[in-house]
């Protein structure tokens, strides 16, 4: 379906920049945290790959299922984990129907106000992580969005 190849395609140019900040991040600012209850970096860069996921698996089946909790200790493992995580949504993506996406959800509406939601999500808390890294000290960070 073309309208999901360009939103799934738009979406990937922003879930790629993740990687690009999780370069300038090493093991010890894992658990970085602004202020005190804040989710860490990596907490937070989690729960973007997979409250992603779940909104992607809630328009193919039908049904909200949160992803169990993942925990890391290694900015490898984060990173592996978040290309894993972004290889199965992208996967869900693609595959979504005119019918899945015309299904009505009680919390969220229509699925295409999930399908908008997937993204508005991602973009909200990447910035998120962008001030983290900002507040790091990282002085030379990515672009926004990842158009290559």
């Amino acid at each position: 379906m073309e309208q999901m190849d360009q939103f799934t395609d738009g979406w990937l140019a922003h879930r790629r920049v993740l990687d690009q900040l999780l370069e300038r991040v090493n093991d010890d600012q894992l658990s970085f945290q602004p202020w005190e209850g804040a989710m860490s970096l990596g907490d937070l860069t989690l729960h973007i790959v997979q409250s992603g996921e779940t909104f992607a698996n809630a328009l193919k089946t039908g049904a909200m299922h949160r992803s169990n909790k993942s925990e890391v200790h290694t900015v490898a493992e984060l990173r592996r984990m978040v290309q894993e995580t972004t290889d199965r949504t992208e996967g869900v993506l693609r595959s979504l129907t005119d019918a899945d996406l015309s299904r009505q959800f009680e919390r969220f509406g229509s699925g295409q106000a999930i399908l908008s939601t997937i993204k508005d999500h991602e973009i909200h808390h990447k910035g998120q992580l962008f001030v983290y890294v900002r507040l790091l000290g990282t002085k030379d960070m990515p672009f926004f969005v990842s158009r290559g």
